[in-house]
């Protein structure tokens, strides 16, 4: 996805999905599940939380200058941040 995205409902990543925001802006909080893979790239920036649901969380990936504002708790299998904030 890259542009702008805002998601009132929020988001949800399932059974293995793998999301990559490229040169996106976007206002959401995302649930993930043991698995799953969410991935910033390239300035990027995502404002809200990301948290597991009952199969634990999924892991995130921040990179490429990309930036993610805590919108409250979140809980991720695994943070891996390379060049990104």
């Amino acid at each position: 996805f890259s542009g702008l995205l805002s998601q009132d409902g929020g988001i949800t990543l399932q059974s293995g999905a793998a999301m990559t925001m490229d040169a996106l802006q976007a206002n959401a909080n995302v649930t993930t599940q043991s698995g799953t893979t969410l991935t910033l790239d390239n300035g990027s920036i995502l404002t809200g939380s990301v948290t597991g649901d009952n199969t634990g969380a999924g892991d995130m990936t921040v990179k490429g200058a990309s930036v993610w504002h805590l919108g409250g708790d979140s809980t991720v299998g695994a943070l891996t941040l390379d060049n990104g904030t």
